[in-house]
């Protein structure tokens, strides 16, 4: 902390430097909280984000970057299905052959499935 006193110190004449050196200690924020998304009837997440960024409301970046993050969560939330869903197959398989019979299961593709179909699907396999 004495270091930084110190340099700073020596700045006090030059505001152009003292200013450099400050944004590389203490950094401006980006960004800003974003307000509530207020969805309205039967308006999806999405339409009230997009709206919300018609509207001035939010900037453009800002509904990429809120888009990115659900995108993000859709992929890890993909992942965990597809694990579970492999993992029973598995294990009917498993069960199968130490039982010394033969179980059929499909190999799925989640991604061309609807959540209605995969939730079928999963009810299935699990009961």
């Amino acid at each position: 902390m004495a270091q930084i006193s110190n340099a700073l110190d020596t700045l006090k004449g030059d505001t152009t430097a003292l200013k450099l050196c400050l944004d590389r200690i203490i950094p401006v924020r980006k960004g800003r909280p974003l307000p509530a998304l207020n969805k309205q009837t039967d308006e999806t997440s999405v339409e009230a984000l997009l709206r919300s960024v018609l509207s001035g409301e939010i900037s453009p970046e800002e509904g990429k970057e809120v888009i990115g993050l659900v995108e993000g969560a859709a992929r890890v939330a993909a992942t965990q299905l597809l694990t579970e869903m492999r993992q029973r197959q598995l294990d009917a398989l498993q069960k199968a052959g130490a039982s010394g019979g033969v179980v059929m299961v499909p190999m799925l593709d989640p991604s061309k499935l609807s959540t209605q179909a995969l939730e079928e699907v999963l009810s299935v396999i699990t009961h």
